[in-house]
């Protein structure tokens, strides 16, 4: 069986938006630096004051993707998971959250479609390479998820920020360069 497993944490910690949200990604990834100095807990335990992002601008372009389309453009690149499975999956079925991904076997990587009714939420996902097989399928499928809208890679615990369709930096990240 293919799976991924997840912990709640980590949805939306990397994802992807359209490249329009370049200016706000950057100003909140270095407000997040400053706040982490400033917040540092002496004994190192962690943070004194959580970060609450800023609210974008309502008029930020959203994801215009299908979930029609979202199988569409990744299918050619890789298998489907036969499940997606987080400590909170009874919890998030009752809530009728639903989810679709994709992501090169035995990896640990992938793509993940959160899903409302027919249209992508949210589009987040574990995106490292441990071989350059696997690199290059990540690659791959995120540069045909650019096909009808161009987007941008957020990993906001690393503090990065790619142009998916900035092929040599893309490759760069997922080789942890």
């Amino acid at each position: 069986m293919h799976e991924f497993y997840f912990h709640e944490d980590e949805v939306g910690q990397t994802q992807l938006l359209p490249v329009e949200w370049w200016d706000y990604c950057q100003g909140e990834l270095e407000a997040i630096v400053k706040h982490s100095k400033a917040h540092l807990d002496p004994n190192a335990a962690g943070w004194t004051k959580m970060y609450e992002f800023a609210q974008a601008d309502p008029n930020l372009p959203r994801l215009e993707m299908t979930e029609a389309r979202f199988h569409e453009l990744i299918t050619p690149h890789c298998r489907r998971f036969d499940r997606l499975d987080n400590p909170l999956a009874a919890i998030d079925a009752l809530h009728g959250i639903r989810a679709a991904g994709y992501g090169p076997p035995a990896s640990g990587a992938g793509i993940i479609a959160d899903l409302e009714v027919d249209k992508v939420r949210l589009l987040w996902g574990r995106f490292y390479a441990e071989d350059l097989a696997v690199g290059e399928t990540l690659a791959n499928m995120l540069t045909a998820l650019c096909s009808d809208q161009h987007l941008l890679l957020v990993d906001w615990q690393d503090y990065s920020l790619v142009d998916c369709l900035d092929r040599a930096k893309l490759e760069a990240y997922l080789r942890e360069d």
